[in-house]
């Protein structure tokens, strides 16, 4: 891999002669760095395939944005089944997936606690039902004012879950 060269002068000394150094992998926080996440995981995506159901190809395709993903499923049980399908791709691929966040205290008890969100690790979810994720990254609670009686996703009954 040749992505980027920089030079070095060895103890900031100019008189040196010039280092040229050669990085081997791409680096977090470069220009390209959402590109080349996106083309990861739709290339781990492509190549386990064979390995997991073709919905679960999908939702790694096409409900990630970079390295954030949200989705809303009917039921615990497929939320549940969803984590550890995504959870299972994703790190065949090498991507160990954190900072996850439910509405669910089922869901979130399958998610080891380093691996959830830290901003909710507080939220007791017994005492307090949600209703979608508000207040997180501009999602907001769906309200008699803001939500449409066509809408065809109830999202009160919906389980969600956000990386």
């Amino acid at each position: 891999m040749d992505f980027l060269r920089f030079l070095w002068w060895p103890e900031g000394n100019f008189e040196q002669e010039l280092v040229q150094y050669r990085m081997t992998f791409h680096l977090f926080g470069a220009l390209s760095s959402p590109s080349c996440a996106c083309y990861a995981l739709r290339k781990t995506a492509n190549d386990n395939s064979h390995n997991f159901p073709a919905e679960v190809i999908d939702m790694v395709k096409r409900n990630f944005y970079v390295d954030d993903l949200l989705k809303s499923l009917p039921s615990e049980v497929e939320a549940i089944v969803m984590v550890q399908n995504l959870k299972a791709i994703c790190l065949s691929g090498g991507f160990n997936l954190t900072k996850w966040l439910s509405n669910s205290c089922q869901v979130l008890s399958i998610i080891p606690e380093e691996h959830r969100s830290k901003n909710f690790k507080e939220l007791d979810l017994d005492r307090e039902k949600l209703n979608g994720l508000s207040g997180y990254s501009g999602v907001s609670r769906p309200t008699p004012s803001n939500s449409s009686s066509t809408s065809k996703t109830n999202h009160t009954q919906d389980v969600d879950c956000y990386l």
